[in-house]
């Protein structure tokens, strides 16, 4: 087994951070001193932001230089571009802000990639043979002939200093993608998902070989199927391609086993992706460090042959939020040090965060600094267990990013359709049944999340454990968020348990118990004061969206007992 990531990255998912020089200092600053070697900037339009490309405007040949491109298409620019139209007229701009960025992350000896979906394009493509009746139609030609590389020759010869891209083709999250199936002409009926993905990725490659770049093609699929369509294209692809995995299957779920794709990659280089924020766990502000996991993640990991470990530490969702602005920043700190030392104790990432964050009391020597690092990891590190109990359902997702569903039939969508855990482990396939049997798991389940949250909540009123007295106020501040957030989601999951399971319950009088309870919390919900973090907490602890899952619960339930 290897015994370290070669690569140690950090993602930023955020565009308000990515563009932000500011910010950018202080994270290149945290992986100076962590020895982390690589920089991901993650934004699906990026490299659309930083090139036109030429091609779409004129014919004639240019010589890549974004100022000499931009000296023969301006007047075409306000000629074609639909307004506001300052945004390419003013590329430039965008270009000098992120070439002051890269250059100085270069500059520590850290490698930059630029991360995005393809296909990607301006909305000058409308215009183009490569769309009809307002869609595009990904099996043209005309992208991996003409499009992609002209693209990426630009893009390189406007950003010399970067080491190369990530893209992701099979994601149902790009501008255009076979995997749409929007466009129903012949081609796109007749052509499969891994040969459409290998003629992108071919395109993309050619310059990135030609420019001394890397290639690193990304796992980002919704369906087994689409994922074995990728690693068949994989296999067909030049082995200095490198392959980026999500550590669980289609997106980051705590709950999910490893995802099958790892150690299956035939010879490339591998990096793991963790999510470190919170996306499916309370976004930090619901505290809930990870260590053990991400050790568990990178352990199996370089078992199976991974080179490098990348630690998303924000969302493009959740504006000017981050890992690092929360607890959760323990998740970046593990990503960067157990990437080095998958054995290192969980104490001495601890010791790091707090020393680095000046948390500790003054005063404190080094025994009782490692107390309280101790008496602080007795509520800290079963937080994940809450959380869980609160959001999932016997390992389903049960949540929109963390947030109760929109309504009842939005949580079976979300559990079984879009992030059905069942749809890449076939033997789970019958532990989200509305059973009778089920049913009482699940809500003994979300009991004991309440219990749980209550606990750890009267561990930390115990008193400071040698933390500085307001960041000490603040964690007992948001431990006693969970209660609330507990509760919520315990009376949502009833509710819905109780439409969804009536067939096996069979229970009108606990079906609109249920719904009482609900309303009571959706009352306390309107008058709860948020303590911290009223943005983004106020995302988590909705009373509105509370409101309104009630209203149509209230629908279904009746629905379902029209005598009531």
């Amino acid at each position: 087994m290897k015994m370290y990531m070669q690569t140690r990255a950090i993602e930023i998912h955020d565009t308000h951070t990515m563009w932000n020089p500011q910010k950018m200092e202080r994270i290149v600053e945290f992986m100076v001193r962590h020895h982390m070697n690589t920089l991901i900037f993650h934004e699906n339009d990026l490299i659309d932001k930083l090139v036109y490309p030429s091609m779409l405007y004129t014919d004639a040949k240019t010589d890549g230089n974004i100022y000499g491109i931009y000296q023969k298409i301006y007047e075409q620019i306000y000629e074609k571009t639909p307004s506001p139209f300052v945004f390419c007229d003013e590329k430039p701009i965008f270009v000098e802000l992120m070439r002051n960025i890269v250059r100085n992350a270069a500059s520590r000896g850290i490698r930059v990639f630029f991360q995005n979906k393809e296909l990607w394009h301006a909305d000058l493509i409308y215009q183009s043979s490569a769309a009809h009746d307002g869609i595009v139609c990904p099996t043209d030609p005309f992208w991996w002939e003409t499009y992609l590389p002209a693209k990426y020759r630009e893009l390189f010869e406007t950003f010399p200093e970067i080491s190369g891209v990530i893209t992701s083709t099979g994601t149902r999250e790009s501008r255009s993608s076979l995997a749409h199936g929007r466009c129903k002409c012949r081609r796109c009926r007749e052509m499969d998902l891994h040969t459409w993905q290998k003629h992108i990725i071919m395109a993309i490659y050619e310059p990135v070989k030609a420019y001394g770049k890397q290639l690193v093609v990304r796992d980002f699929t919704y369906y087994a199927d689409e994922q074995e369509g990728l690693r068949a294209g994989i296999l067909e692809l030049p082995e200095d391609i490198i392959i980026s995995i999500k550590n669980t299957p289609q997106d980051f779920y705590p709950t999910f086993p490893d995802n099958q794709l790892i150690g299956h990659v035939d010879g490339h280089e591998q990096w793991i992706e963790y999510e470190a924020m919170g996306e499916y766990y309370g976004f930090g502000v619901l505290p809930c460090p990870l260590i053990e996991d991400i050790r568990r993640r990178i352990r199996y990991a370089l078992e199976h042959g991974a080179d490098g470990f990348t630690a998303r530490v924000d969302w493009e969702a959740m504006p000017n939020h981050s890992a690092f602005d929360t607890i959760n920043a323990l998740n970046v700190y593990a990503s960067a040090m157990l990437s080095q030392n998958v054995e290192l104790p969980a104490e001495e990432i601890y010791y790091a965060w707090l020393s680095e964050y000046e948390l500790f009391q003054p005063g404190l020597s080094e025994e009782e600094k490692y107390q309280c690092i101790r008496r602080m990891m007795e509520y800290t590190e079963p937080a994940w267990e809450i959380m869980r109990r609160a959001c999932y359902i016997n390992d389903y997702l049960f949540s929109s990013n963390s947030k109760i569903p929109a309504d009842i039939r939005h949580g079976m969508f979300l559990a079984k359709e879009h992030h059905g855990l069942q749809k890449w482990f076939p033997e789970r396939q019958h532990d989200f049944d509305m059973t009778k049997e089920n049913i009482d798991k699940f809500r003994l389940e979300k009991e004991e999340s309440v219990k749980m949250a209550h606990t750890l909540y009267g561990l930390i009123l115990r008193g400071n454990p040698g933390l500085k007295a307001d960041y000490y106020e603040r964690l007992v501040r948001q431990y006693e968020m969970y209660i609330p957030y507990c509760e919520m989601f315990r009376c949502v999951a009833n509710v819905f348990l109780a439409a969804v399971g009536k067939e096996a319950l069979q229970d009108q009088e606990g079906a609109f118990h249920a719904l009482q309870e609900l309303i009571v919390c959706e009352n306390q919900l309107k008058h709860y004061k948020l303590p911290v973090f009223s943005y983004p907490g106020s995302v988590l602890l909705c009373y509105e969206k509370v409101h309104y899952f009630r209203l149509d619960a209230e629908r279904v339930l009746h629905e379902l007992y029209p005598e009531q």
